[in-house]
């Protein structure tokens, strides 16, 4: 018995040394693997919020993550020492990406970006796909960065080359003692050095917009533009002297202001991208009273000044078309004006909208024709139905004979191209007297009227078509109707 209880023991001894073996085995494995799973969790956390905190394709700090590191620096930096915060801008990304694809593109920043870790700087960022952040010491920028810009080309880029840049420069303490002030203010100096097409500017207190014009945008916004108006200024013949047509133009009376001038109003809103509210709105007066005219039996089309963001953008059509069918409109009944200068900055985007607009039946003119620079080797290309000569040329003729010639040379081009030429800003009788021995067909300015509200304008045009047609010849100051 005592053998057997002996036995007995031992087994159960044996049993419970192996179970005790086998459950620390399992315990460590499950331990181990919580373990990994943790330092798998930490790691996936880790990349996650390098990836929150770092561009992808270059590895640089992304703008948050820059302006906390420069942050820290510059509150342990010495105020007597200069420290500057550089916005560049990559020249031609995304030109070489459409080009050659997001291959050659991306390799093309990615290289930017080791030149730049080269330099040494003290902090580096990124933002978007061509922005990068630079910051560290003045003397430093000056010897390493700066004089890249004169090893660079910003208007052509060659792979083999450095790659062009613009460069945008705030200075820390003078231009703000915030991360965000001098940010913000780096960003302003890049904006006018691509505006220039300058390498290398630095920030200057003018560079702000000025507060006055903010507050017009703020009225604007807050009130849908409230005081809006169109005038219009009446187009003749000068042959004939009849009213063949007129320009709206806007004006705006901002209650507590008094009346913006349209150059200063119209910059602000398309910088703002608001413009395209002013143009819905002329495109439906000027409609609207064309429309009128018509069926009263004085036709008078309407043309309307639009900025080329919204040609190209897909809202204008829709407001023609809509204005047309609300106030029993004629495709004739309304004409658009772009200006030289826009037409040539976005050739084939244009030409597209052009002739869009030409299969709707909408006749489209060249304004401020001659202050441009590479329109002419296209514009037999365009759609365009008139060409409006720039009043600039039109008010130098009796002075100057060079702009003579350039006006007889622009009105012969156009009849060339079988276009009707319109000069405009016409205010003396030697104009336009000159312009009809040059051929010209229509004229626009003060001496023919200034821009009237609608009631002087329907009362203008209906006047001068049932009084006596006038000439050049029998011209004695601003067109005289019966009353």
């Amino acid at each position: 018995m005592l053998e057997v209880a002996v036995f007995s023991s031992a087994c159960l001894v044996l049993l419970g040394a192996g179970w005790a073996w086998k459950l620390r085995r399992s315990v460590e494995a499950a331990t181990n693997q919580l373990t990994e799973e943790r330092r798998l969790r930490h790691a996936a956390e880790s990349r996650a919020r390098w990836m929150n905190d770092h561009d992808l394709y270059t590895g640089l700090p992304r703008a948050h993550s820059f302006a906390k590191r420069v942050g820290d620096l510059l509150s342990r930096a010495d105020p007597r020492e200069s420290k500057q915060i550089v916005a560049l801008k990559l020249a031609h990304v995304n030109k070489t990406i459409r080009t050659l694809g997001h291959g050659p593109g991306l390799t093309l920043v990615r290289d930017f970006a080791r030149q730049l870790r080269a330099m040494e700087f003290e902090a580096y960022g990124m933002c978007g796909r061509d922005l990068f952040l630079v910051f560290g010491d003045k003397r430093q920028m000056n010897a390493k960065l700066r004089q890249r810009v004169a090893l660079t080309d910003t208007v052509v880029f060659r792979t083999s080359s450095t790659p062009g840049f613009s460069a945008g420069v705030s200075t820390w303490p003078e231009h703000g003692r915030s991360v965000s002030a001098l940010l913000r203010r780096a960003e302003t100096a890049l904006a006018v050095a691509i505006r220039t097409r300058e390498g290398w500017v630095d920030y200057r207190r003018p560079m702000e917009p000025d507060e006055a014009d903010l507050q017009l945008l703020s009225v604007f916004r807050r009130t849908g533009g409230a005081g809006l108006d169109t005038v219009f200024q009446p187009q003749i013949d000068i042959h004939s002297g009849k009213v063949v047509g007129a320009e709206a133009l806007a004006r705006w009376d901002v209650a507590g202001v008094g009346l913006v001038p349209p150059g200063r109003f119209i910059p602000l809103l398309e910088d703002a991208g608001l413009i395209r509210h002013v143009t819905k709105r002329v495109i439906e007066q000027a409609v609207r009273i064309a429309g009128r005219l018509r069926r009263d039996g004085f036709p008078c089309p309407v043309a309307v000044n639009v900025a080329v963001a919204d040609l190209m953008g897909p809202k204008l059509r829709v407001d023609i078309l809509q204005a047309l069918r609300s106030y029993g409109g004629l495709p004739g009944d309304l004409k658009l004006e772009l200006t030289e200068t826009s037409v040539a900055g976005y050739p084939d985007m244009v030409r597209g909208a052009m002739r869009r607009l030409r299969s709707d039946g909408i006749r489209v003119s060249l304004d401020d024709f001659g202050t441009g620079y590479s329109s002419l080797s296209y514009l037999s290309d365009f759609p365009v139905h008139e060409l409006k000569i720039d009043r600039s040329f039109v008010n130098r003729m009796r002075e100057r004979h060079q702009d003579r010639s350039i006006v007889r040379a622009m009105i012969a081009m156009g009849h060339e191209l079988g276009l009707i030429v319109i000069a405009e800003g016409v205010e003396s009788e030697y104009e336009l007297k000159s312009l009809q021995r040059y051929g010209c067909d229509h004229a626009q300015g003060f001496l023919v009227s200034q821009p009237l509200r609608e009631a002087e304008f329907i009362e203008f045009v209906r006047m001068a078509s049932v009084g006596r047609s006038w000439t050049t010849c029998e011209l004695r100051g601003p067109l005289q109707v019966k009353r």
